[in-house]
């Protein structure tokens, strides 16, 4: 480890990087059938990330009681029902996208209301509050019934960015696989009578390149012999297993806790990692030594990484990895998703004999 005392920025940029190749043998990703031999490359951490694409995506939205004015229920998760009172005055709809849509293709047609009783609801009034905001507003509350919000991106008329369709898909927020198309559709039933108003939702913050990683540690790394045909070393690896706890995966622990392991180090030994990396899936995977990025600065773009690449990864996964020696170190896997956004996930390794 480069332990050191900083006295000034001259110094901290002279600082040599930690090599992932002077602590590991190789890195193996496992999805399914498929093995992927890590590449040991040289590629920031932290580095400033491009502009995700250019792509239209709804990132909130909101019933509104436009009376007072008051926010009746506020769209948090697409997948999520909105439930809201009929006497509560349910007049009115905002749609937040990332970007000002094309003005000209938000209407009533590609802005669809439909109740599951009264049909589709086409008598609104679509404005703009402001540019990333689609306003619908209609003559009188909506009735007592189950509504399908939906937003075309695929269904035609699209709303569309210069001519490019929504990025729809309603599976997070924002909305969108990262290709253009695919409809919004989220649900609203108004119920009789009134219904407790949560407070307001927090402003929303602008959209930002880095989120919140998907991964997390799926369960017990485990100690494997190299050289099955080794009874010896196939039973010491068993034993070692069964001495050492390798991770806490108690579901009420603190990430920081959860996310510390102990491996076993020696050129003998592999060490099988289970990851669950998330449903909408990384296009690239690179783990990083972060004191590499706390000794060289965040974008140098020379800090030694092991980086996969070859498949979009997602869903169960197994990082195999042998490692040269021992000590505690930082790691971070730097995800980039399939909608272009990076992300981040924290480990603290403790290789032990």
């Amino acid at each position: 480890m480069n332990y050191f005392p900083i006295r000034s920025w001259y110094d901290w940029s002279k600082v040599k990087p930690i090599n992932p190749l002077d602590l590991v043998v190789n890195a193996q990703l496992v999805m399914g059938p498929n093995t992927d031999q890590g590449i040991f490359v040289n590629s920031s951490t932290y580095a400033t990330p491009p502009a995700p694409p250019n792509l239209l995506k709804i990132i909130g939205g909101r019933v509104i009681d436009p009376s007072v004015p008051r926010i009746l229920a506020s769209l948090q998760n697409p997948i999520s029902t909105l439930v809201v009172g009929a006497s509560d005055n349910p007049k009115r709809f905002e749609i937040d996208f990332t970007s000002a849509p094309d003005v000209g293709t938000v209407t009533t047609s590609s802005f669809l209301v439909t109740g599951s009783t009264v049909g589709h609801v086409g008598s609104g009034t679509i404005s703009f509050p402001s540019s990333a905001t689609a306003r619908l507003d209609f003559p009188s509350s909506l009735v007592v019934d189950s509504y399908a919000i939906q937003l075309n991106g695929t269904t035609s008329p699209q709303i569309t960015l210069s001519t490019v369709p929504l990025d729809g898909e309603a599976i997070a927020l924002p909305s969108g696989d990262g290709v253009p198309g695919g409809n919004f559709l989220f649900g609203i039933n108004v119920i009789s009578g009134s219904v407790a108003i949560p407070p307001p939702a927090p402003p929303l913050s602008p959209l930002s390149i880095w989120k919140p990683s998907q991964i997390y540690i799926a369960g017990l790394p485990l100690c494997v012999a190299l050289g099955s045909d080794n009874l010896e070393k196939t039973a010491e690896a068993i034993q070692w297993i069964f001495s050492h706890l390798t991770a806490n995966t108690n579901a009420y622990l603190s990430p920081s806790l959860a996310n510390q392991l102990f491996l076993r180090g020696g050129t003998e030994w592999r060490m099988d990692i289970p990851l669950n990396v998330g449903y909408l899936g990384y296009t690239e995977l690179l783990i990083s030594i972060l004191e590499n990025a706390g000794t060289r600065g965040d974008d140098q773009g020379t800090i030694p990484g092991i980086l996969f690449n070859s498949r979009t990864y997602l869903g169960l996964v197994t990082l195999r990895i042998t490692f040269k020696r021992f000590g505690k170190y930082n790691i971070g896997i730097r995800g980039i998703d399939t909608n272009g956004y990076y992300s981040m996930f924290n480990s603290s390794w403790n290789i032990v004999p």
